[in-house]
């Protein structure tokens, strides 16, 4: 078990200093509705005895220009971090357009909004977890210029993953 987790920890950091360096220069078209679409079956699957419901709203279709790793590790950790940290019965909201991303899930408390990106923060101590998993997603997004931002408003954690707007 312990190996294991060493292992995933410097798969993790090895993945996390590939992009500070920027070694992902392949670009693809990737639609990242479908990623979500695709993650969310995974994990409605997995989580089913926790009765963790998912509504997917908005465009059907969300094509970017990403390394498909990389839009791939963002869309599925932010999903995972959904539904891993959801309690029983309770409901996740992903709004999509063309501009934003949006992820909703239930929580009790707010996150530490000035630290839940840095690499090693937990909020709660989660058996398997590196504490890896939003600072790769904040990494991800500096790469490709990428707005990500947490709130927490009425009960639930929000993420938001959006392009900037342009300054005229």
């Amino acid at each position: 078990h312990s190996l294991a987790h060493i292992v995933k920890l410097n798969k993790t950091l090895l993945l996390l200093t590939k992009i500070d360096n920027g070694q992902f220069p392949e670009v693809s078209e990737v639609d990242i509705a479908a990623l979500i679409r695709h993650e969310t079956e995974i994990y409605d699957e997995i989580f089913e005895e926790r009765n963790i419901k998912c509504n997917i709203n908005g465009a059907d279709s969300l094509v970017v220009e990403m390394n498909h790793i990389l839009a791939t590790t963002l869309v599925g950790n932010l999903v995972r971090n959904a539904y891993i940290h959801s309690p029983e019965g309770s409901q996740i909201d992903i709004s999509i357009n063309y501009d934003k991303l949006e992820i909703r899930n239930d929580g009790t408390e707010p996150l530490d909004a000035e630290r839940v990106f840095n690499r090693f923060y937990r909020a709660t101590k989660r058996e398997g977890s590196t504490g890896l998993g939003l600072a790769l997603v904040k990494a991800i997004g500096d790469y490709y210029s990428l707005g990500v931002e947490y709130r927490f408003d009425n009960g639930k954690h929000i993420f938001s993953i959006f392009r900037p707007k342009k300054l005229n």
